[in-house]
């Protein structure tokens, strides 16, 4: 597989130009040999741009989802519930033994 060449002049188009037609809306490139513009065809529009994008997105939702399990334990705060009064009577009453014992 090769990269696109100029329709006029045969000139072959670098990766860098290329890239940057695709990256930033779909811009036309210019041969920087003849000068002619070369818009991206429609069906290379709907076959590689749109997927592209996809792609892109579903990665940097992912990348979201991993950076915020990495950060969100550090901003939670748990306090001590007191549904349940004999397991923390035992708790203490444990604790009282340990101390006693020493």
């Amino acid at each position: 597989m090769k990269l696109p060449k100029c329709n006029v002049c045969k000139h072959q188009f670098w990766r860098g130009k290329i890239n940057t037609s695709l990256w930033f809306s779909n811009r036309a490139i210019q041969c920087s040999v003849c000068g002619t513009k070369l818009e991206i065809a429609s069906r290379s529009r709907h076959f590689v741009i749109r997927p592209l994008y996809i792609v892109v997105g579903v990665l940097l939702i992912f990348l979201l989802g991993i950076l915020s399990s990495l950060f969100l334990p550090f901003l939670v705060n748990y306090n001590l519930h007191y549904t349940t009064g004999c397991l923390v009577e035992e708790v203490i009453e444990l604790n009282r033994r340990k101390i006693s014992a020493h």
